[in-house]
């Protein structure tokens, strides 16, 4: 009895133990640092608001910094901005102080207040002692590298004492006295830097100013720029604007004087923005808007028939021959799909071929440049769907598929061998009369279920175009495997996601996959890598697009039939064209893209043979 007694007091003392430990702070703070660390940040957010802030005793400001961090992570900017607010009223001295200025500073970058965001990475910096400062220098670095109004770095100096913040406010004015193409203020800013006393963040950016005002330059290039900075598109112009001006700034040869337009993300507004250009007539160059519906107004204004105008990215309309100076930097979907359809043919060596395409304008230009190619080719594909990309459900066109490639299966022994069964000869084990059971129709729908068991993969399709937009790649990832097919699908630029490939339920389904691309998908080290990981390429191509500037503003040549590799694009214009006429081939495997090779027009260069 005694010992029995024992038993139950040291149980009873194991569950307290356990019931205290589930309910005490640090327990339930480590679990969710736990799950905010897994990227399970509502559920994060749940733990935290169990208990009044002040329940957390010592935890308290660590609680307030995780409630900051889960806000943010949501993207839920007021409800990070509040609460910010509310750490700094209770918690002025905190040790996570420095988190919280760092924070404040992203928030800053998100709603486009580059001088504020400076402002609070600084005190943030001035708050490390010994820790790491390399990321937060990484965050400075690209803020600064847009080039911050003088007058606001002026307003920052005034009450920074810091020697080393003093030091990049001189990098940061250089920077900016550089674009604006004032070389003598900007070489009096870098002269009050001592090398010697220099972080080594800021080695290569410093190299690249000296460098910069010591150099001997050609005249003045002014170059106009319309960008949707404000409007439903503004995202994408304000990263595209950052890596224009960083690579012009960290690699041009040149004294240029960026004009910067900003269209609001209206045809009205590009309009606007090319009249404006006229009153700085003349200029060396115009570049952009993004978005092919803004196109159209900026090339038919006739201010652009006399000044070279380039356009980034492709547009379904051939707006390039509304004038002889218009250049697209991007080639266009007819060719992206005729060449897809040559390289199945020719270098795969592919027959059997069936179309999935997006119900879109530019899904139809590349399908009708494919199947025509298909058609010179004398291949008549094995079927053609459309999807809707507003609806996200592909069972329509997927099952059409899978339905197609059980018809080409030859109905011979082998096939019968490899299913496991003979299907005709099935029937005759069994005396049961199925008319008293089912009607004839049910009967043969039975058999064709039974049939088409989606435990069999099918190869007799060879391969699958689906030049997807970015927006459907999340569901036609997760659907498409589910009709096990066995093929070699090509696509373009819609794929380059690798946030959305490398996940479990898709990446594994789609080892080998070809692309024909725009760009080689190389991300930057002043870019996000997330964004960049996400398919936001718009900082990358706007610093190639400011190399090929360089280069173009720096030759006597220009662009025709010239071969120009920048960091993650090739641009070929042969003679009498004004489209980029070169293409990547990437392979997707291992959760990364690779180079095969390149297209330039017709030509197959360089092609690297897929590893098995």
């Amino acid at each position: 009895m005694n010992i029995q007694r024992i038993l139950k007091i040291f149980l009873l003392i194991v569950i307290s133990q356990s019931l205290y430990a589930l309910k005490n702070p640090k327990t339930e703070f480590e679990v969710a640092v736990r799950h905010f660390n897994s990227d399970r940040v509502a559920i994060c957010e749940k733990i935290l608001t169990k208990r009044k802030l002040t329940e957390w005793g010592e935890y308290s400001s660590a609680v307030l910094l995780l409630k900051i961090k889960c806000a943010y992570a949501q993207k839920d900017i007021e409800k990070t901005r509040k609460t910010i607010q509310e750490f700094f009223s209770i918690f002025p001295d905190s040790r996570y102080t420095k988190d919280v200025l760092q924070t404040s500073g992203d928030l800053f970058i998100d709603k486009g207040f580059y001088s504020k965001a400076l402002e609070y990475y600084l005190k943030a910096r001035k708050s490390l002692t010994h820790e790491p400062k390399l990321k937060l220098d990484n965050r400075i670095l690209k803020t600064i590298s847009i080039g911050i109004p003088i007058q606001d770095i002026g307003a920052i100096r005034l009450l920074e004492t810091d020697p080393m913040n003093l030091d990049i406010l001189n990098i940061a004015s250089a920077i900016t006295y550089l674009i604006l193409n004032e070389k003598i203020q900007a070489e009096y800013c870098i002269n009050q830097i001592d090398p010697l006393n220099l972080f080594e963040s800021y080695f290569d950016i410093y190299e690249d100013i000296l460098k910069s005002v010591s150099s001997a330059k050609s005249s003045l290039n002014k170059i106009a720029v319309i960008l949707p900075l404000t409007g439903e598109y503004e995202a994408k112009g304000n990263r595209f604007m950052r890596g224009l001006q960083t690579g012009f700034f960290t690699h041009s040869q040149l004294d240029y004087s960026l004009l910067i337009f900003d269209n609001e993300s209206s045809i009205y507004g590009t309009i606007k923005s090319v009249k404006e250009i006229s009153s700085f007539f003349p200029v060396s160059a115009i570049v952009g808007p993004l978005s092919p519906q803004f196109s159209v107004g900026g090339v038919s204004t006739s201010f652009t028939d006399n000044n070279y105008h380039f356009l980034p990215y492709s547009i379904p309309e051939t707006i390039t021959d509304i004038t002889t100076n218009t250049f697209q930097m991007e080639p266009d979907l007819q060719l992206k799909g005729k060449l897809s359809a040559k390289y199945m043919t020719e270098v795969l060596g592919l027959d059997s071929i069936a179309v999935v395409a997006p119900s879109t304008p530019e899904g139809r230009q590349c399908v009708d440049a494919f199947l025509e190619e298909l058609d010179r080719r004398e291949i008549t594909p094995v079927l053609v769907e459309w999807y809707s990309p507003g609806s996200r459900d592909l069972k329509r066109p997927l099952s059409s598929l899978r339905e197609i490639a059980w018809k080409l299966v030859p109905e011979d022994n082998e096939f019968e061998e490899f299913l496991g069964m003979n299907i005709d000869s099935l029937n005759a084990l069994f005396s049961i009369d199925t008319d008293d059971f089912f009607e004839e129709e049910e009967e043969e729908s039975l058999l064709k279920t039974k049939r088409d068991s989606s435990k069999v993969q099918l190869a007799t399709i060879e391969g699958l175009y689906i030049p997807l937009s970015h927006e459907d790649l999340s569901f036609i990832g997760t659907q498409l495997p589910m009709y096990n097919l066995k093929t070699q699908i090509v696509g373009h630029d819609g794929w380059l996601d690798l946030e959305t490939m490398n996940k479990e339920n898709i990446g594994p389904h789609f080892q080998n996959l070809i692309l024909l691309t725009s760009s080689q998908f190389n991300p930057l080290n002043y870019s996000d890598i997330e964004q960049f990981n996400r398919g936001d390429t718009e900082y990358v191509d706007g610093y190639d697009t400011a190399l090929f500037l360089t280069d173009f503003l720096s030759t006597d040549d220009r662009i025709s039939n010239k071969i120009l590799e920048t960091h993650s694009h090739l641009y070929f214009f042969p003679k009498n064209k004004r489209t980029n006429q070169a293409l990547y081939i990437l392979s997707y495997r291992n959760n990364q893209f690779n180079s095969l090779g390149h297209f330039l027009s017709d030509s197959l260069i360089s092609y690297i043979p897929q590893t098995p």
